[in-house]
């Protein structure tokens, strides 16, 4: 056999690792966080399983630009359905709920377009998104009708990518938010990042 190495790009690593969580633990729901999130109210697995439905982010005539459409693209490509640049809705976000057995069969279906193994195909993709892969995979082929999800629009973590952002948190809290984004790239001293913390998790206390 021949013996041969290639350069994986981190993010793509990173991504893949989340495609291998069912070899990393036997939980039937996985959960993803990225960093810089802080939970704000009380969460458990109601919070995101109701009635054996997973909740499934899905956000229509969201983020129809770049690198968006090139995610979307590469994962027609891996799922082996007719081409598009944009399928209508975006899947990623800061706290994103997978399924393990549709994890497993997204897999199974990478793999067997592919003829490879599904992490050798990943890692050979430079524009590629995990999450839009499960929500492509999901909404074209499994249906929106799969009675394993729950679609819904409404994340989890209220996001803030921007000083300005960062500075209305609260001002911009609602009901569903369990998590903040706050990243940590803005500049934003201890002192000022505790203090829009606590403002956000006292506004969220009152409105529980």
């Amino acid at each position: 056999m021949t013996d041969w190495h290639r350069i994986v790009r981190g993010w793509i690593v990173q991504q893949a690792i989340k495609m291998n969580a069912p070899e990393i633990t036997d939980a039937d729901v996985f959960l993803f966080l990225d960093t810089d999130v802080f939970f704000i109210r009380p969460f458990n697995q109601d919070t995101v399983v109701r009635n054996g439905r997973v909740r499934f982010l899905r956000r229509p005539g969201m983020a129809e630009t770049e690198p968006h459409m090139s995610w979307h693209r590469t994962a027609a490509k891996l799922l082996e359905i007719p081409a598009r640049d944009y399928f209508g809705a975006d899947f990623v976000g800061n706290a994103i709920i997978w399924r393990r057995d549709v994890c497993l069969e997204m897999r199974e279906r990478v793999a067997s377009v592919a003829s490879a193994h599904w992490f050798s195909t990943v890692a050979r993709q430079f524009r590629f998104s995990e999450y839009m892969l499960y929500g492509i995979f999901v909404q074209e082929l499994l249906g929106l009708g799969d009675l394993r999800h729950a679609p819904t629009s409404e994340e989890l973590s209220l996001d803030s990518w921007d000083r300005a952002n960062a500075q209305s948190v609260a001002a911009r809290l609602e009901d569903h938010h369990v998590l903040v984004n706050i990243q940590s790239n803005l500049g934003l001293s201890i002192t000022e990042l505790r203090r829009l913390l606590d403002g956000v998790i006292a506004l969220a206390g009152s409105s529980s």
